[in-house]
């Protein structure tokens, strides 16, 4: 029987990237930079947000326990059905789980170290931005990328994006923390995406977005129901920047077009002669 040297039957085709998920998403950009450059279109867009508080009615204590327990037993069983998806699954029912009762651990943590909330909120500011740079620095020097040109786009837009994150849109210091949040689930997501859907690599980008930008909308509306917390435009708008700075790392660190995505690798396996894909 003669060897099959082309692709398998079996094996899978990324699909094209729809023109209406591209012109979708413009659109969106176009608002998010109208946002995020024009200080009048946000402070508009924030007291329209903040219009709402006065119709919303803060969940009783037991009532949020309810909620919280309904959540992890939701993301257990989501994440034992879609055991691909588990790793995003977990990493968004931990933010749903921990949201609730973060003042408290920080205020907590506060009293434990004999600090105040602005000194605490400093010193982890620090260690995040200390911890980013030595991540960065260490995928630098990996593989010789401090050759290429695109990782130094890459920092140039995760440095911005830091900025705007830092100085525009937190109003704490702590606030810092949602760079690495938001960017490390864009980073879990665009991994999914790039290994179970077969998009094409421009749409696992987009698609990971739209996860970082649901989920960052979401956790704000989530808030505005929790007692001691507070929902805001600005933090959506800090929690989609910090989504793109995580796919800006993706793209000028990780670079995954460099590399076949995990289905392709396992269809190579299953080849007599090698992967033809290359």
């Amino acid at each position: 029987m003669p060897h099959r040297t082309g692709r398998s039957s079996d094996s899978p085709t990324p699909r094209r990237t729809p023109r209406l998920l591209y012109a979708a998403h413009a659109a969106f950009l176009t608002v998010y930079l109208l946002l995020l450059l024009r200080p009048p279109a946000l402070a508009a867009g924030m007291q329209a947000v903040d219009s709402l508080k006065h119709h919303v009615k803060k969940l009783e204590p037991t009532t949020v326990a309810v909620l919280v327990a309904a959540v992890v037993a939701t993301g257990i069983g989501l994440s034992i059905r879609f055991r691909r998806w588990r790793a995003v699954i977990l990493y968004l029912t931990t933010i749903l789980l921990i949201t609730p009762y973060l003042p408290r651990i920080v205020i907590a943590t506060a009293r434990m170290l004999g600090t105040t909330l602005r000194s605490l909120g400093s010193y982890i500011q620090v260690v995040t931005l200390l911890s980013m740079a030595g991540l960065l620095i260490f995928f630098l020097l990996r593989g010789g990328r401090f050759r290429q040109w695109r990782t130094y786009v890459a920092l140039a837009a995760i440095a911005l994006g830091s900025v705007f994150v830092i100085k525009k849109l937190s109003s704490a210091a702590v606030e810092t923390v949602h760079i690495v949040e938001y960017g490390g689930l864009a980073i879990a997501a665009f991994s999914a995406f790039r290994q179970t859907a077969r998009w094409t690599l421009p749409a696992c980008y987009l698609l990971a977005w739209d996860v970082t930008i649901g989920m960052g909308i979401l956790d704000e509306l989530y808030q505005l129901v929790l007692p001691i917390r507070f929902c805001g435009l600005d933090d959506m708008l800090d929690n989609i920047t910090s989504g793109l700075i995580g796919l800006a790392f993706v793209w000028g660190f990780l670079q995954p077009d460099r590399a076949a995505p995990a289905y392709a690798r396992h269809d190579s396996e299953r080849l007599p002669h090698g992967n033809p894909l290359r």
